[in-house]
């Protein structure tokens, strides 16, 4: 799904998870953490996804599927505030 999210948004839920490398399960952890947020998802307009090949890692597995779940084993404002704390701290050195 296409996103659109104001800085202020992306800021309170703590922005990328940067642990994730690669394609694959970034965008649906993001996502579980936005939903805590009040978002319109699909919008008013309809979506268009242009076709293109599958990922490698999808073809041939997902290399980020453990690390979605351990993030998703926890709830979306624990994962919040994990990354919260790790850009203050990379911030403040």
């Amino acid at each position: 799904m296409p996103l659109a999210v104001r800085k202020r948004a992306y800021d309170a839920i703590g922005g990328h998870d940067e642990s994730f490398v690669g394609w694959g399960g970034e965008d649906v952890e993001f996502l579980s953490r936005l939903r805590t947020l009040w978002c319109s998802e699909g919008g008013r307009v309809p979506i268009v996804h242009v076709w293109h090949p599958f990922a490698p890692q999808k073809a041939n597995g997902h290399r980020n599927l453990e690390l979605l779940s351990r993030a998703l084993s926890l709830s979306p404002e624990q994962r919040i505030t994990q990354l919260r704390d790790s850009r203050c701290l990379s911030q403040s050195q």
